[in-house]
C-alpha cells in the first residue's frame, strides 16, 4: 500500500509539474502576442506621427506660398502706389509751369 500511495504522490506531482509548464508556456504566449500587439501599436502610432508630420510639412508649406503670395500682392500695391504718387508728381510739376507762365504773361513776360 505504501507503493501505490507513493506512486499515487509521484503521479500527482508530475501533473503538477505538466500543469505548471502547460501555465508557463501559455503565459509566454501570451505575453508574445502581447509584445506583438504593443510592437504593431507602436508602429502604428509611429505611422500616425508621421503622417502628421508630412501634414505639418503640407500645411507649413501652403503657408509659406501663401506668405510668399501676400508679399508680392503688397509689392505689387507698393509699386502701384509709388507709380501713382510719380504721375501725382509729374501732374503737379506740369500744372506748377502753367501757373508759372499765366503768372509771366500777367506781369508782362513772355510764355515759354
Amino acid at each position: 500500500m505504501v507503493w501505490v500511495g507513493g506512486s499515487q504522490a509521484v503521479g500527482q506531482g508530475e501533473l503538477g509539474d505538466t500543469i505548471r509548464q502547460q501555465a508557463v508556456t501559455h503565459l509566454n504566449n501570451e505575453m508574445d502576442i502581447d509584445k506583438a500587439n504593443l510592437g504593431a501599436n507602436v508602429a502604428g502610432r509611429g505611422q500616425d506621427i508621421q503622417r502628421r508630420g508630412q501634414n505639418m510639412d503640407y500645411a507649413s508649406t501652403h503657408r509659406g506660398q501663401d506668405i510668399t503670395q501676400r508679399g508680392q500682392d503688397i509689392q505689387y500695391a507698393e509699386s502701384q502706389a509709388q507709380l501713382q504718387y510719380t504721375k501725382s508728381l509729374q501732374q503737379a510739376a506740369q500744372r506748377q509751369q502753367i501757373l508759372q507762365g499765366i503768372m509771366g504773361a500777367i506781369n508782362g513776360q513772355t510764355l515759354y
